[in-house]
């Protein structure tokens, strides 16, 4: 590790710090709602297809 960086730590559990946690709410609450998929290939695909 360089002397110029330093690393600050997060708490352990703190998603609205994680990016990701961002984009899953919104899939969530927007494009994957109420609707069953039947495999992670499913799942997958509205994924995709919600930022396509």
């Amino acid at each position: 590790m360089p002397e110029n960086v330093s690393l600050l730590r997060r708490p352990p559990c703190s998603p609205e710090l994680n990016p990701v946690e961002w984009v899953w709410l919104y899939l969530r609450e927007r494009q994957l709602v109420h609707r069953l998929h039947t495999d992670d290939a499913a799942v997958l695909d509205a994924a995709c297809a919600a930022y396509g």
